[in-house]
């Protein structure tokens, strides 16, 4: 009688989905460095939970946002395990989103 081995199969990589978390999370490192540097050229932030951050120091406001984009995509990985489609649909418009927003940072920047 053959024993049979249980193995451990990895479910397929989703692509897109991993170019797309990895686009969100570059663009929230973007965004945070356009951000301080319109920010020292005089403009205002927005939001105001990351203005708060910005009156602390540096390495807080990095910290902070690094980490809570991370938390957040990978809170969004996991979740494309049972909804593949949808996390990829929210991704793509994170992604856009996020890049408008760094067009806008990028406009306190230059002007």
């Amino acid at each position: 009688m053959a024993v049979m081995e249980a193995r451990h199969v990895a479910p397929p990589t989703n692509r897109r989905l991993i170019t797309l978390a990895t686009a969100f999370v570059l663009l929230n490192v973007v965004d945070a460095a356009l951000t301080l540097l319109a920010v020292g050229n005089g403009a205002t932030e927005l939001n105001p939970i990351m203005r708060a951050l910005l009156a602390q120091p540096s390495w807080v406001f990095w910290s902070l946002k690094i980490s809570w984009t991370l938390t957040f995509t990978l809170a969004l990985i996991l979740a494309a395990r049972k909804w593949a489609q949808s996390v990829n649909r929210i991704l793509t418009v994170l992604v856009v989103a996020t890049a408008c927003i760094c067009l806008l940072n990028l406009m306190g920047v230059v002007l």
